[in-house]
């Protein structure tokens, strides 16, 4: 169930990257070990890339730039991709 979405077609890994909460990264690295994709795109076009982005999880977005997510297109919703490692 990795990949089950919530009624905005968010993701596990989505939720994670906006939780706010200090163990993020650790709750987003388990997910990916654990097979998730971190390409998805919810009905606003959104991923859990631009989440991390746009709400300063600098850890979270490094650990899904790590994993291959594709850098968002629409960063005036947040910081631009190129400024959290």
């Amino acid at each position: 169930m990795i990949m089950a979405r919530d009624s905005g077609r968010n993701t596990a890994l989505m939720r994670a990257a906006l939780s706010y909460e200090p163990t993020a990264a650790q709750v987003v690295e388990l997910l990916l070990a654990s097979g998730a994709n971190p390409a998805p795109k919810n009905e606003t076009g959104d991923t859990a890339l631009s989440f991390a982005l746009r709400f300063g999880e600098t850890p979270v977005a490094a650990l899904l730039r790590k994993a291959g997510a594709p850098e968002p297109t629409d960063v005036t919703k947040g910081p631009a991709p190129a400024d959290v490692d």
